[in-house]
């Protein structure tokens, strides 16, 4: 694995400017969270809006395949946990609302070390470090995008500090033009079998 000189795998250039668009092996970029509740919707909304700039082909496939990999995972990233393992991706992403402690709408790149043993770190079933570990010692590095919500309530719209921050987000993201994204998409209303997973 080649990396540029100068670069921290915790700078949010680094992830923005090369990880993202010109890093010549295998991405995975997955969003998390409920739909229904908030901000914790942030990690889809991120998902959504850059599958839109990048123009990505949604897959029905039951296999990964593709560069770049955008998952949008809803409540359930542990149901992807075998498929990425056997993917076996260079770097996973993922972007989701994450307490940081910090003002709304904040962002922080986390690594495993960051994340708490306990119980589930945000709103998912399984801990986010159990499934980070596991993705590791299969070889890939894996990144936490983490927004800090504002909000988590009942409701279908993040809030305004967390849209500025997405939309910050993907405005500094490149068009992908180098590399082929694939689009993946657990839809609750339509079940497993229908959306591939």
């Amino acid at each position: 694995m080649i990396m540029p000189e100068n670069y921290s795998l915790n700078s949010l250039e680094f992830l923005i400017n090369f990880l993202l668009t010109h890093f010549p092996g295998k991405v995975v970029i997955m969003g998390v969270g409920n739909q229904f509740w908030g901000d914790d919707r942030a990690g889809l909304e991120f998902i959504t809006k850059l599958k839109h700039k990048w123009h990505s082909t949604q897959s029905f496939a039951p296999v990964l395949e593709g560069e770049r990999v955008l998952i949008s995972a809803g409540e359930f990233p542990e149901d992807w946990l075998i498929r990425i393992l056997d993917f076996k991706p260079e770097f996973v992403i993922l972007i989701d609302a994450v307490d940081v402690q910090a003002e709304p709408g904040s962002i922080a790149i986390l690594r495993r070390e960051d994340l708490p043993d306990s119980a589930c770190f945000s709103t998912h079933r399984l801990p986010l470090r159990s499934m980070v570990n596991l993705w590791e010692k299969n070889g890939s590095k894996v990144l936490i995008l983490a927004i800090q919500p504002e909000r988590i309530d009942f409701g279908e719209r993040v809030s305004s500090s967390v849209e500025r921050s997405i939309n910050h987000l993907i405005e500094l993201i490149p068009p992908l033009s180098n590399f082929k994204s694939i689009f993946f998409e657990f839809n609750p209303l339509l079940g497993k079998k229908e959306c591939g997973i």
